[in-house]
């Protein structure tokens, strides 16, 4: 690699280490991998496999120093998909080149759009604190799956199910939930994911373009989320102290949970008494003493699998290493289960939605139910409550 390409190729990489070897070479200090893995103390290998890593992003926007790609035809905004050559005699004759959005900008514009759209929104009221003795108690809501938008056909589905449905129910199970916890200082509002049931203006999931039974514009479907859970987070401050909100990412909704933890951040900013988890990861963790509290909606990895990653995260070591006992919450397959794994228990969330056209016809059932937590800052599960749209006053 020469001087120009490992200068040229420097803006794309995405570590501090890639760009340390990068600048190595583009400065001339060194100019072998093994001369950079000897003078950083590194692997042959790990330095190799850090710029190939440069490489590979590089050529999706067209810059690939072998094929003759310098990035000229790829615009701004966009990434390289498929490049046809046609080479004669060693030498590259023609190019066709094939261009995409690129996700990553296209994600990154979304999320400055949604920050810049909330910078105005008005604070939430204060409401006064509740006067309550230090019990050490934290009382986890959690609503799994509630995919407000959703149509379902009480002929075919066995329940009828539209975006009205989606608030009454979940204002009957809040309510119900609230009345019948004990009190305490500290409280979590967790929206599991999946809390709206699809993700712009085309009725469809986000990553496998399944089409999906819908009774709503979009807009409308926004007012309902947004409406419902400023209500939830209100009704949490006249029990509790401490509030915090986790608006976990699932399937059907990864750009509505993103606008919905944006927006939540914002209008709560300056109440001390709420937070926002406003974290972009799918995975999310508190600790309560002694007590470690996580979520997933369970989209990406399997309930067996989660005590390893948040036991070997980064961002989630520290706090394992200072918990008695780990509780990991998950939904995304509309039925409940509970597993024991080393250091942690798995508890899969039902959902409070009634069955899809799509869940109908291939027979799957669910217990459609949502349920609240008490824990102690040692460690324990103190007790439980489970509601149901039918027992809901």
């Amino acid at each position: 690699m020469t001087k120009q390409e490992a200068e040229a190729l420097i803006p794309y990489a995405r570590s501090e280490n890639a760009v340390q070897y990068l600048t190595l070479i583009a400065s001339g200090e060194e100019n072998s991998i093994r001369g950079i893995a000897r003078r950083l103390g590194k692997g042959r290998t790990t330095v190799q496999e850090s710029i190939n890593r440069v490489k590979q992003h590089a050529a999706k926007h067209g810059v690939d120093f072998k094929m003759g790609m310098r990035g000229e035809s790829v615009p701004a905004g966009f990434q390289l998909d498929k490049s046809t050559v046609h080479i004669k005699d060693g030498e590259m004759i023609q190019r066709w080149d094939r261009v995409t959005q690129d996700k990553e900008d296209a994600q990154k514009a979304v999320m400055d759009a949604i920050e810049s759209a909330c910078a105005g929104l008005p604070q939430a009221p204060r409401i006064a604190t509740p006067k309550s003795k230090p019990t050490g108690l934290l009382n986890l809501y959690t609503i799994a799956d509630l995919h407000i938008g959703l149509y379902a056909w009480g002929r075919e589905s066995g329940e009828s199910y539209s975006t009205a449905d989606a608030r009454n129910v979940l204002w009957q199970c809040f309510s119900d939930m609230m009345d019948r916890m004990p009190d305490a200082d500290d409280a979590i509002i967790c929206n599991l994911g999946d809390w709206i049931h699809y993700d712009g203006l085309l009725s469809m999931t986000t990553a496998s373009h399944n089409v999906l039974d819908t009774d709503s514009r979009y807009q409308k479907l926004a007012e309902v989320a947004v409406g419902v859970q400023s209500w939830m987070i209100e009704k949490a401050l006249q029990k509790h102290k401490r509030v915090k909100v986790i608006n976990a990412e699932g399937n059907h909704d990864e750009a509505g949970s993103a606008w919905l933890r944006v927006m939540m951040a914002h209008v709560y900013r300056d109440n001390p008494r709420v937070t926002v988890d406003n974290s972009p990861a799918p995975y999310y963790a508190h600790l309560h003493g002694q007590t470690m509290l996580a979520w997933h909606h369970g989209h990406k990895r399997k309930d067996k699998d989660l005590g390893g990653l948040f036991a070997s995260d980064p961002a989630f070591r520290e706090m394992w290493g200072q918990a008695k006992r780990t509780y990991i919450h998950t939904g995304h397959l509309h039925s409940q289960s509970v597993i024991e794994l080393p250091g942690a228990l798995v508890e899969r969330h039902p959902t409070l939605a009634a069955r899809s056209s799509y869940e109908s016809r291939g027979g799957w059932q669910s217990h459609r139910a949502a349920k609240a937590i008490c824990y102690d800052d040692k460690g324990n599960e103190r007790m439980r409550v489970t509601v149901t749209p039918e027992v809901a006053p």
